[in-house]
């Protein structure tokens, strides 16, 4: 079969939160240490994005009007961003929808697609997709869709994060179809069908959408958290995907150190010479996060860089 729609596509990521993955590095295994699923309750959420619950009450009242006053020099960014007074009335939407306060988190999602939308809108312009390379809470994706700056996305995430994505989708966006594909044929089937405009992956079947046309990947936050092979394999398949050119957004760590030792840092991602950089600076909006208490505003343990480029095909690894 190899493809599942919408509900079976829950069903089935939520069979296998217990599976071992390959690709989950020791940042992954200790985050989802305490996640579960049941009877459609997600509980143990940590690790990918404020999990912040729309309550009556005025505990979520403070929260909501803390986010509005705290978030004014970040918006003071989007101003030179075209799109982003379109992305942001969007993402208000979508929070809403998903029950979830519009934290920094969500508003970094814009400023990254406002900001893409900018400078590379040509290369949403035709048929091709998007890849989103470890969403939190489905927040991208349905922006994606919702703006119209794509038709068809696709997800790749370790399973119990994809589950997560699944869900905030499908609330975000009841009527669009979603799909997960656990073969090459099931992934093909469902990028040719008009009807599915979400096709997730398991981290691990990765390599599946080598076969698509996609003319953006992003990846935000989370390549920081990969085992460098992991990472390796991404950009290897990111540079043999089919079509024409693709651009790889990429923001994350300079350096970070997972529990077990690993260290990983952006410099040593297998970028290539012949890459055609547009972008490569220290993310404005990426460099530090409130919180109520004294500081409010924090840095975050170390810098986070962004870098937008047209990958060459020619540095395979």
């Amino acid at each position: 079969m190899g493809l599942f729609h919408d509900s079976d596509a829950i069903q089935t990521l939520s069979e296998h939160i217990k599976d071992s993955e390959a690709g989950a590095s020791s940042h992954w295994l200790e985050m989802h240490r305490d996640f579960s699923f049941h009877q459609g309750k997600l509980a143990g959420i940590k690790g990918f994005g404020t999990y912040q619950l729309l309550r009556a009450g005025s505990k979520s009242y403070v929260q909501r009007v803390a986010h509005v006053f705290f978030q004014r020099r970040f918006r003071a960014m989007g101003s030179s961003l075209p799109p982003f007074l379109k992305v942001d009335r969007v993402g208000y939407e979508i929070s809403a929808r998903q029950n979830q306060q519009y934290g920094l988190d969500r508003l970094r999602q814009v400023l990254t697609l406002s900001l893409l939308l900018d400078r590379i809108p040509h290369a949403f312009a035709d048929d091709r997709a998007t890849l989103v390379i470890g969403d939190g809470f489905g927040m991208l994706s349905a922006l994606l869709l919702a703006t119209s700056a794509t038709r068809k996305v696709v997800v790749v995430n370790l399973t119990k994060t994809l589950l997560v994505d699944m869900i905030f989708i499908r609330m975000a966006l009841p009527d669009v179809g979603v799909a997960l594909a656990t073969s090459q044929a099931g992934f093909d089937r469902g990028m040719g069908d008009a009807r599915v405009s979400v096709v997730a992956l398991r981290s691990d079947d990765y390599s599946f959408f080598q076969s698509a046309k996609i003319g953006v990947a992003v990846n935000v936050a989370s390549m920081q958290e990969m085992n460098p092979p992991t990472i390796a394999n991404y950009f290897s398949a990111l540079r043999q995907v089919s079509g024409r050119e693709l651009f790889f957004y990429c923001c994350n760590r300079e350096e970070k150190r997972l529990p077990d030792g690993t260290n990983v840092r952006f410099s040593d991602y297998p970028w290539s010479v012949d890459d055609g950089v547009l972008l490569d600076e220290p993310c404005p909006w990426h460099q530090e996060f409130y919180q109520l208490g004294w500081p409010i505003f924090r840095p975050y343990d170390g810098p986070i860089r962004h870098r937008l480029a047209l990958l060459s095909r020619k540095a395979i690894v």
